[in-house]
């Protein structure tokens, strides 16, 4: 569960707070404020797009893996792959987010499905 406090400053008495279902995780977004509906709409809508941003570049990640051609990906879910890289790296590939160390501990899955384990090179 992920839970984001925006917390604005003036009057308390204004206060906004809207939960949504987002990729299997419930949010709840919450703020204070004379603006604080309009922040967590705002923040909600911006989620939103990333959640599209990364169903998209992960389709197209995966329908283009092992051609040998350049995939073309928006700039917040490069950024995130870049971080991800980063930490994987500072934990010797502890911390994970290719799907084939899933499977492989699992066992959901033969192990010729995920051939190659090839690292992403920003």
């Amino acid at each position: 569960m992920a839970v984001l406090f925006i917390l604005g400053c003036g009057n308390e008495n204004f206060s906004s707070e809207r939960s949504e279902n987002l990729m299997r995780t419930y949010v709840t977004l919450k703020a204070t404020g004379k603006n604080s509906k309009i922040v967590v709409d705002e923040s909600l809508k911006k989620i939103f797009e990333f959640v599209e941003n990364v169903k998209v570049d992960v389709k197209n990640l995966n329908d283009g893996a092992g051609n040998g051609n350049f995939v073309k990906i928006s700039l917040a879910v490069f950024e995130v792959l870049k971080i991800s890289q980063k930490y994987s790296a500072e934990t010797d590939g502890a911390f994970d987010i290719t799907i084939g160390a899933a499977v492989d501990l699992w066992k959901v899955a033969p192990k010729n499905l995920f051939p190659c384990k090839k690292k992403l090179t920003p």
